[in-house]
């Protein structure tokens, strides 16, 4: 049976950053939803695959793999593994820490990009947007609300972040379920 972890809360909320710290000190194989979701393109996240498509990939990510850390939302496409999930994080930060850690994510990621007169400028501005409404959208979007009832239910232990902590301190939440 796989151990299989799933991280995931409002963009900027650090579940990536945790996943990759599990993978690289538990030697976990890390699955990013955003690679699940969305295919290589220039610029980024323009062509999101159907969830079907989403579903196919996610389960040949999975397969074989003993120890797995998924980072990001799995609602919808992966409500199927949702049963075999080991453990959930969920990370639910205040709207000015994700917009700061977000807006440096971006600039390191894309540079002069992302800044006025850059091409990715107006998608930029967009994502923050659609990020700051995290807590007020309703559940049938990405949203805190959709989020919370999507874990309502589960089996399994389920960790809930409200603060910002620094990795060494999640990290030393998460060891005991590892």
């Amino acid at each position: 049976m796989t151990n299989l972890i799933n991280i995931f809360g409002s963009s900027g909320s650090g579940s990536t950053t945790l996943a990759k710290e599990i993978s690289n000190k538990y030697d976990y194989y890390h699955i990013d939803v955003d690679d699940v979701l969305w295919e290589k393109t220039d610029p980024p996240f323009t062509s999101r695959r159907s969830d079907i498509k989403a579903r196919e990939y996610l389960l040949k990510e999975l397969l074989g793999k003993n120890k797995v850390v998924i980072s990001g939302s799995l609602v919808g496409f992966g409500d199927d593994i949702k049963k075999d999930i080991n453990l959930f994080v969920f990370i639910n930060l205040d709207i000015e820490t994700r917009i700061k850690r977000i807006e440096i994510r971006e600039r390191e990621r894309f540079g002069k990009r992302v800044l006025p007169g850059g091409d990715l400028y107006q998608k930029h501005m967009d994502f923050l947007e659609w990020v700051s409404n995290y807590e007020t959208n309703p559940e049938y979007i990405r949203s805190r609300k959709q989020h919370l009832l999507w874990l309502e239910g589960v089996k399994c232990p389920v960790l809930k972040v409200t603060e910002e902590l620094s990795i060494n301190e999640l990290m030393a939440l998460v060891k005991p379920f590892i």
